[in-house]
């Protein structure tokens, strides 16, 4: 299942009920960047961002997630409530310990002009799935990991990663190393070395984490949260856009729907291509259920988005 930006006709009893294409409008001069701009800052101060949140379908009507579901996969979830649809689920190299090749995790991809970009949203790995979610880095060609949970949370799930040059993450099949780390007022870019053990080949992991950010509460500045979304933009261009992102919070659902919502539309103003930010969630949540689930999030988006085109509108 690929989105070549095509948006999906809901209803607002947030069921799927018909596809059709979403045009766009080129943005050639500043009268239409500024009438975008204007329609942005428009919904929030009218207060119709808040029907337009509650018009989006949170499901995809008639979609299945029985995978995720199965008895030997149950455990595999860090919450029941947020399971991938099977048609999207990334699916590992089956295991002894893994035979189904289960991961709560789905692919996102959109096309953009003549480009995709490709992103996995996953959970924060449990205990169980640490070598999981390494076999997925591997099996996907990972080489940048964004990690949308804030320093005070970390204590509240399993570290699979190194934090220090004395520490080693090992799994069945994979060793990971700490390289280096430089610190940021708001995030943390880590460089890590990740070795296959069977084939004793190696590969660097670029590893951002936005370490201000926690589920009780947003973001304090949008332009430092955009620059931190520039950043990993950067690195995932260095590495190859061909290559998917992983993208994770605690569900992979608000934070990393927030993350990839944000920098979809940047890339959409990169292009001068104008779209609505509602049909971008639409097509994102028929890859992975409840994307940006809560409305405070989704004005979070509006306000970064408004902030990012008055920059850009000075340059």
């Amino acid at each position: 299942m690929t989105t070549s930006i095509e948006g999906h006709v809901y209803e607002s009893s947030k069921t799927y009920r018909s596809s059709s294409s979403i045009s766009f409008n080129s943005i050639h001069n500043d009268a239409l960047t500024d009438s975008w701009l204007a329609d942005l800052e428009s919904k929030i101060s009218s207060n119709a961002i808040y029907d337009e949140f509650d018009s989006i379908p949170f499901y995809r009507f008639n979609s299945s997630n029985d995978d995720g579901r199965q008895t030997e996969n149950i455990r595999r979830n860090r919450y029941t409530d947020v399971i991938p649809y099977d048609d999207t689920r990334v699916r590992l190299t089956p295991t002894k310990d893994n035979p189904n090749g289960y991961i709560n995790a789905s692919h996102i991809k959109f096309g953009i002009e003549n480009t995709i970009s490709s992103y996995i949203a996953t959970e924060f790995p449990l205990p169980s799935t640490i070598s999981d979610f390494w076999r997925m880095v591997f099996d996907y060609h990972i080489h940048v990991i964004i990690m949308l949970v804030g320093c005070n949370e970390i204590q509240l799930c399993t570290n699979y990663f190194p934090r220090t040059k004395y520490e080693t993450c090992r799994t069945d099949e994979f060793e990971i190393k700490f390289i280096s780390e430089q610190n940021q007022p708001d995030f943390s870019i880590r460089q890590l070395c990740m070795k296959d053990l069977n084939e004793h080949r190696t590969r660097t992991i670029i590893h951002l984490q936005y370490t201000t950010w926690n589920s009780k509460q947003l973001p304090l500045n949008t332009f430092s949260f955009i620059n931190f979304i520039n950043m990993a933009d950067t690195f995932r261009r260095h590495y190859g856009e061909i290559n998917p992102c992983l993208v994770h919070c605690t569900a992979g659902i608000g934070r990393t729907g927030i993350f990839i919502l944000i920098h979809i539309m940047i890339q959409c103003i990169t292009f001068n291509k104008k779209i609505s930010v509602a049909n971008v969630l639409k097509v994102m949540r028929e890859y992975r259920m409840s994307f940006v689930d809560r409305t405070y999030s989704y004005i979070f988006v509006y306000h970064c988005l408004i902030d990012y085109l008055k920059s850009s509108r000075l340059i």
